[in-house]
Parts: C-alpha cells; structure tokens; sequence
C-alpha cells in the first residue's frame, strides 16, 4: 500500500491502551505525524512483542552485562522479570531508537528508566544485539499497524463470558461456536 503509516513511537498505556506517534503521507506526497491515543486493550501479540525489548533495555542500560545473555532469542537472566519495557521511540530519520520501562525494584518500589539514543550504525558504541533489536521493533510496529488499523485487540472484558473460548487472535473458537448452536 502506497500510504503505509510509519510508526515512529509507542508507548503502553496504564489503562493497557497504547499511545503511538506514526507518520502518514497526504495526497500531495507531504508527510504529516499524527498522535493516537487508544484506550482498547492491546493484543497479547502486542504485548508479547513489548516484552521482547526488555532484555535489550537492560543490557543497553548496562545493568546486565550483554556476556551474561547467551541466547538473545530466549534470554535468560534473574533480573529480566523486573523489567517492563512500556515505550520506544525512533530517533529522527529513523537512525536508532531509545527505549523507556518500568523497572520493579525488590522493594516493590518502581524505578523509571530510559535508554540513551542507540544508533543502527554507531561504530564507536556499537550494541551487540541490534540485529534482534531492530527485529523486534519491526515486530512491534507491525503489530502496532494491526492494532490501529485492523482492530487486532483484546477481546472486550465485558463481552467475555465464562466458559467462552477465545483462540489467539481474540475469535471465538470453532468448539464454542458449535457448543452455543446446540442450546
């Protein structure tokens, strides 16, 4: 599609909302950027792909060291749990990008934390996962597309009754479906 929005910085919202800054192309080829605010309940996709840059978040703040994280794919670390990584936004021109979370502290008090710039091409501070980085914000910004233009959300809590089987991407399931004819 010619005029594909380009995500440019999301963030979750506590309300389990998002609020993403993306930029379109009017008729006349100008850009525009445009603020969304939208209450409705992420996807666990969504959230799943959030999640994903956790492990990058803590290495880049260099609170985990980047040679205790053997398998970026599947990281494993005590402190990862602690980590809600809940916004990121693309530097200008879409040369890197800079992450924000919620770190949860053994106190049970939260620390705020964001990253400094982290820039695709730095070759005097060159991060060691930034292919997986750039693979997961891919990931997110697709899932953010789906979310804001393809109504690809939680299902509505009020709607859920007990008993219904939702799959994956929130649909009825065949089984529930065939189960409500019968009554």
């Amino acid at each position: 599609m010619q005029n594909d929005p380009e995500i440019l910085a999301a963030t979750l919202s506590p309300g389990l909302g998002l609020k993403a800054t993306y930029r379109l192309k009017k008729k006349d080829g100008t850009p525009t950027n445009l603020d969304e605010n939208c209450p409705a309940p992420i996807h666990n996709d969504l959230r799943k792909a959030f999640k994903r840059l956790n492990v990058h978040l803590a290495v880049i703040s260099e609170i985990i060291p980047a040679n205790e994280i053997k398998n970026i794919e599947k990281p494993k670390h005590d402190l990862l749990d602690s980590f809600a990584c809940i916004s990121f936004e693309l530097l200008d021109k879409g040369t890197g990008v800079k992450l924000q979370a919620d770190r949860k502290l053994s106190t049970g008090k939260h620390l705020g934390l964001k990253t400094p710039p982290t820039k695709w091409n730095d070759k005097k501070h060159k991060y060691t996962f930034i292919s997986d980085l750039t693979d997961a914000l891919e990931e997110i910004k697709a899932e953010i597309i789906q979310y804001l233009f393809h109504g690809k959300k939680q299902p509505d809590a009020q709607q859920v009754i007990p008993g219904m089987e939702v799959d994956q991407d929130g649909n009825f399931t065949q089984d529930f479906i065939d189960e409500i004819g019968e009554e």
